[in-house]
């Protein structure tokens, strides 16, 4: 991106694009492992560099794209002016937009979407609208988006138990916290010695040190060499599903109710893993989601976890349907056609309780 950015041709046939107005030219790299983190991977960084590059070049537009910033601001005080808000840049950026009369035309080259830490769909739908404006062009890369999140270090920890028994999700006792913590810390580092620096842990979470690495591993040549390493019988989406199984049942059994709620949203992250672990090894990940079922319909009938607002078993159903979780679904349909009518029942109940009461409060 910085060869197209700073290319002698891309700059004539922009300057040709603007003619006869002036071209203003913004860069911005997003960049997870920047030293300056936050800002290099932010909402904030990305808008304080347009418009630290497009005043920069006319700072002439400084008063009129932002008075009241101007008018509070003094050559006594402007080292000691207020922070400015998302939404103050993001207003000041969108204000260049709504004037195409302006005397200037803006082009803006942005790298390394996926590095971003933030909401992307909210990102894109703000440079969208900006693309729009006739007095705009933007580029802008990225690598392809992985849905699946950085893996919690527990996660790592329950992959250890796989060498013991390939059904430890469903078979292994539940070990007391302060094992769990001591344990913990040793996959901790086991994780920094063999991963050679490769892979860092950040609040909890494992993540590539950059995403050079991940781009480094998928390479056929590592990729093959993994896979000798791992066995031919290694499902990693089926792994990694049965670790978050068993943290799953672990909190299920461990945890008051409170606790639980949280646990129970982070466990959502591991069902973004069935469809492929059925596609994996279809009887291991029937066994092990069924096992999930059970649990959901345990504490469906325990008055321990009223919080969790279970209803006659549903939320594992809801679940399902709401992550495409089609391949379950479709083959707990063929074993029994009435898998989903006890949460179409109460869809329509809640349904007619929503109907209802609406229309008592209108009367």
């Amino acid at each position: 991106m910085k060869f197209v950015a700073h290319h002698d041709q891309t700059q004539r046939l922009l300057e040709r694009w603007a003619a006869p107005k002036k071209l203003v030219v913004a860069t911005h790299y997003f960049w997870t492992a920047g030293t300056s983190t936050a800002w290099q991977k932010s909402h904030r960084g990305l808008f304080q560099t347009m418009l630290y590059d497009i005043f920069r070049m006319c700072p002439e537009q400084i008063p009129e794209m932002c008075p009241l910033r101007w008018s509070e601001t003094s050559h006594r005080d402007s080292a000691h002016s207020k922070e400015w808000s998302i939404q103050e840049l993001l207003e000041s950026i969108r204000e260049f937009g709504r004037r195409p009369t302006m005397f200037a035309k803006y082009c803006m080259f942005i790298d390394g979407v996926d590095e971003f830490n933030g909401d992307h769909f909210e990102m894109c739908h703000i440079l969208k609208e900006l693309s729009m404006c006739p007095n705009f062009k933007i580029c802008l890369s990225s690598r392809p988006l992985n849905a699946k999140e950085p893996l919690d270090l527990q996660l790592y920890q329950a992959y250890e138990y796989e060498d013991e028994d390939k059904d430890y999700a469903l078979n292994k006792s539940i070990e007391s916290s302060s094992k769990l913590d001591a344990t913990l810390d040793q996959c901790r580092r086991r994780l920094n010695a063999r991963c050679g620096g490769l892979l860092e842990i950040k609040e909890q979470r494992v993540e590539f040190l950059h995403l050079t690495v991940r781009d480094f591993l998928l390479t056929r040549e590592m990729s093959d060499y993994l896979s000798s390493k791992s066995g031919h019988d290694f499902s990693v989406n089926l792994s990694t599903l049965k670790a978050f199984i068993f943290l799953f049942r672990s909190w299920v059994r461990s945890k008051d109710s409170m606790s639980l709620a949280e646990d129970e949203i982070f466990w959502r992250e591991g069902i973004k893993y069935a469809n492929d672990a059925l596609e994996e090894s279809k009887e291991a990940a029937l066994m092990h989601l069924d096992a999930v079922e059970d649990l959901y319909l345990d504490m469906s009938g325990s008055e321990d976890y009223g919080i969790l607002d279970f209803q006659s078993g549903c939320v594992f159903q809801s679940q399902l349907l709401s992550f495409g979780v089609d391949r379950y679904v479709y083959f707990k349909l063929k074993e029994n056609s009435h898998f989903l009518m006890a949460f179409l029942n109460y869809r329509y109940m809640r349904s007619v309780i929503d109907i209802t009461g609406h229309r008592a409060t209108s009367t």
